[in-house]
């Protein structure tokens, strides 16, 4: 209630004690009487309201000819004016303006000759045609008085309308409940007409042994419908689609936890673009790639990002962090379109990921200790845990891919006309240019309602209360941290790992200074997406020596699966009896049947799988081009002349042929 009366008889609780106006000493003098022992006290005006400012005393509804305000008044005083419909407001401020017309005359008797005229005048005021009876506006009257004069008492009580009482048996009522329990809240979704369906067989069935007099009458399909919809939401969601489904539905969402300072968290996420990009030298549809992007919490900045067509995994996950730790120094000579530069850079203090295998990688864990990187993992069923950089893969397909063409629709779309495979001219460097320059030119440029000012204005201000960001003492060394570990043993003929083997002079020193009772075992770490070298760890000088592959030639710029699919294709070659293959021959088939794919119109998936073997990546994009691969005359003073390193005898294959045979020790199961 908004505001209320002193009069007498109006209770007020104060203090824990419930008291009651009994009259006045002076115009700020009341008296009140205690219920419990009909003392007499004597407070102030000013004392009561201030008792009410701070919660201490209630003022309750006066008690009016002996009697408190009916249960009806009583439920209209708790409702809102603003919160009424239109049409429930339209006949409150109908009643109210003939009541307030009416009082403006008062005290008169309340009789038909005397309120007629006022109604009257009151009606050619408010432009109606048909004027309120004499005994509506008395009925008015007396409301609004026993509402202690509070207009909301006149709103109307439209929601008390109709029958009240059940017109159905407690039989035909209990069939109804099971009905709707069996075959509407239940796991498989039924429909209300598996409802209506039950209800009508099962009355039917007990009927047949029923007279007539006792038969009982099917209810109406919309009483049925009104019972279903009558089902709490909570209840209806958590037995239709379970309790996780329930609670992202209902359960409140919190405040994620705040960053203090650059680079304190950075939230780090993957997901498909609702984009078709294309082959730039073709034109054929490629696919949909993954994104996968670094987010800084504190400014909203995304430090890094990675775009390819692999899996969610290890890989992608070690790009974005490359990327998001180094400095981008080349972009803008990269890509000239981009006007400003990518300011972020440095090594995160805590890394926030869910719970996808690739985050509880054994390379990601021992990377980020290296590195000095907290992991921390979110809670399962708390997405603002992590929900920065989820808002941003949407604020990414509005603000982003709106527009562009081979962006997929909803599913309430997909209907329509428009084919984005079709229609798709987006190239996957020409995407890398574009979200390059959507960052840099225009994201974080633009006002964050959430910082209250531009990300890049934050992240400046941020390095300038807490500078000193870490970053990588050396190049090299941050490249063998950011690369995938396992430990191998050093043969005489080197190290073999993923089907490969690697060999130096140095690699041989190693061995020998290790070597004691048996060939010795030594921690190696190797780049998923260039096969090309190893680094092995001298545990003496704690440092890695780095080893070439044999087939420089063939592993140089090779990545991962794409030895996995070349050892795949050999193995069928060899399986039909052909003898002599090796992984170069291999590759070149491959790459002459993956060029011929090209001019074929190939479904999407399998175009993808060509651009993942490919090594198509927004990593390979974004670096300034290098040397060019390593020849035959290139790595032969990489193998000593004249040692006993590496023999003939050590490098046959399971077969007992000279050549590349099958790996037994596999690091990925094919």
């Amino acid at each position: 209630m908004p505001s209320v009366a002193l009069l007498t008889n109006t209770p007020i609780e104060m203090d824990g004690d419930l008291y009651r106006i009994v009259g006045r000493v002076r115009a700020e003098r009341i008296h009140l009487e205690r219920f419990s022992d009909q003392e007499i006290t004597q407070v102030s005006m000013t004392e009561i309201m201030d008792k009410v400012c701070k919660g201490k005393a209630v003022i309750r509804l006066p008690v009016r000819n002996g009697k408190a305000p009916s249960l009806r008044i009583q439920g209209k005083l708790k409702e809102e004016i603003q919160a009424l419909s239109a049409k429930t407001r339209a006949i409150f401020e109908k009643k109210y303006t003939y009541v307030k017309g009416v009082l403006a005359y008062m005290p008169i008797p309340r009789t038909k000759e005397r309120l007629t005229p006022i109604i009257a005048e009151v009606a050619v005021e408010r432009g109606d045609k048909k004027c309120p009876s004499a005994s509506s506006v008395c009925r008015w009257l007396k409301d609004y008085e026993d509402g202690c004069r509070d207009p909301r008492a006149l709103i109307p009580s439209f929601k008390n309308r109709g029958n009240r009482e059940r017109r159905l048996c407690g039989e035909v009522l209990e069939i109804v409940q099971r009905g709707i329990e069996e075959h509407f809240l239940n796991i498989q979704r039924g429909s209300p007409t598996a409802v209506m369906d039950y209800i009508v067989l099962k009355i039917d069935e007990l009927n047949q042994v029923r007279s007539e007099p006792e038969q009982l009458e099917a209810p109406d399909k919309r009483t049925v419908y009104r019972a279903i919809e009558a089902v709490d939401a909570y209840t209806r969601c958590l037995k239709r689609y379970g309790k996780e489904a329930t609670d992202r539905q209902f359960k409140g969402v919190q405040q994620a936890l705040l960053a203090t300072r650059a680079l304190e968290r950075v939230e780090i996420d993957h997901t498909v673009l609702d984009l078709f990009v294309i082959d730039e030298e073709t034109g054929m549809i490629i696919g949909r790639p993954t994104l996968t992007i670094a987010v800084d919490c504190y400014s909203r900045w995304i430090v890094g990002f990675y775009v390819g067509f692999e899996p969610p995994g290890w890989q992608s996950v070690m790009h974005c962090l490359r990327h998001a730790i180094m400095p981008k120094d080349c972009l803008r000579e990269r890509f000239p379109s981009v006007l400003n530069e990518w300011q972020c850079c440095g090594v995160p203090e805590t890394l926030v990921v869910d719970n996808g295998r690739e985050f509880h990688s054994a390379d990601l864990e021992l990377a980020c200790e290296q590195l000095g990187i907290q992991i921390q993992y979110s809670p399962r069923g708390k997405p603002w845990f992590k929900g920065r950089v989820e808002r941003l893969f949407g604020t990414i397909g509005t603000k982003l891919l709106t527009g562009a063409r081979g962006k997929t629709l909803g599913r309430l779309l997909r209907k329509t006309e428009y084919d984005p495979q079709k229609d798709s001219i987006v190239g996957l460097e020409q995407f890398t240019e574009a979200f390059c320059k959507w960052v840099v030119d225009v994201y974080v440029r633009e006002y964050h309602s959430g910082l209250c000012d531009t990300p890049s204005n934050v992240w400046l201000r941020g390095l300038e209360d807490h500078p000193g960001l870490r970053v990588p003492t050396s190049l090299d060394d941050f490249m063998v941290v950011m690369s995938s570990v396992r430990p191998r043993t050093i043969h005489r003929y080197g190290i073999e790992l993923n089907g490969l083997k690697y060999q130096s002079e140095a690699l041989g020193h190693l061995r020998q200074r290790l070597y004691k009772r048996g060939n010795p075992l030594v921690e190696v770490k190797f780049d998923p997406s260039n096969l090309g070298y190893i680094h092995v760890k001298d545990p003496g000088a704690s440092e890695y020596l780095s080893v070439p592959a044999v087939e420089l030639e063939y592993a140089h710029d090779t990545n991962l699966w794409q030895h996995s699919v070349v050892r795949r294709y050999m193995r069928r070659l060899k399986a039909k009896g052909e003898k002599g293959v090796c992984l170069a021959r291999a590759r070149i088939e491959i790459a002459k049947i993956l060029n011929e794919s090209r001019v074929l119109k190939l479904p999407v998936a399998s175009s993808t799988r060509a651009a993942r073997y490919r090594g198509a990546g927004s990593n390979n994009v974004l670096m300034i081009p290098q040397e060019a691969r390593p020849t035959e005359a290139d790595t032969e003073d990489l193998m000593p002349d004249g040692t006993d390193f590496a023999e003939d005898g050590d490098y046959e294959n399971e077969e007992g042929e000279d050549g590349w045979g099958i790996s037994t020790n596999d690091d990925y199961p094919e």
